[in-house]
């Protein structure tokens, strides 16, 4: 299955007073938008996009190599402007929605998440940690038609709600997929995690 990754690095991260797509974790000092389009790659897949907005100039010279980068003008009215500006630059089978501000979980679930498709019954893969939803989601290709569709005031979480049968919960040992970085708090925490991790 020809799959794409989409990176959504187009919020002004205003609690975090920082670009987050530019925070730096690990020995080597990668950055979550560098670290999260090699997980991506190191699971095999291909093609990622990264939605830009707020600094768009900043971090376009910042974005991975091969990675196509895709403007969203509209960041102001959320995130789901981002998710469907992604989704439609997307070419693969189906696309994975990746906020960068979850840049910890690993390629054996981006592995895991791609053989959830397997079942043609199945157009959504949700990963879960200890009964917790997280990131990064799988969806077919078609349904970036649903996202474009979604009601003012709901987010991407509509299209899951819309059919719940469709959506397959993927449980897996890998605590990133819950691990979100919003303030500089949780940065500080999540930069010692990852250090001890690395080493």
């Amino acid at each position: 299955m020809k799959l794409t990754a989409v990176i959504l690095a187009a919020g002004e991260s205003s609690r975090m007073g920082r670009p987050k797509a530019l925070l730096e974790i690990g020995i080597a000092g990668e950055t979550f938008l560098g670290r999260l389009a090699r997980v991506f790659r190191e699971a095999g897949v291909a093609e990622v996009v990264v939605v830009l907005g707020h600094a768009a100039g900043e971090l376009r010279a910042a974005a991975p190599a091969g990675a196509r980068v895709v403007v969203n003008e509209a960041w102001r009215a959320g995130m789901l402007g981002s998710v469907v500006a992604g989704a439609a630059a997307a070419t693969g089978e189906a696309f994975f929605i990746a906020p960068v501000d979850h840049p910890l979980f690993r390629p054996s679930t981006v592995r895991a998440l791609e053989a959830a498709l397997v079942d043609p019954r199945i157009a959504v893969a949700v990963p879960t940690h200890v009964g917790r939803r997280g990131h990064p989601l799988l969806l077919r290709t078609p349904l970036r038609a649903e996202l474009a569709q979604v009601p003012p005031g709901q987010g991407a979480s509509w299209v899951l709600r819309r059919d719940p049968a469709r959506v397959a919960e993927v449980a897996v040992e890998d605590p990133g997929v819950v691990a979100d970085v919003d303030t500089p708090e949780d940065y500080r925490r999540l930069v010692a995690k990852s250090i001890e991790s690395d080493r």
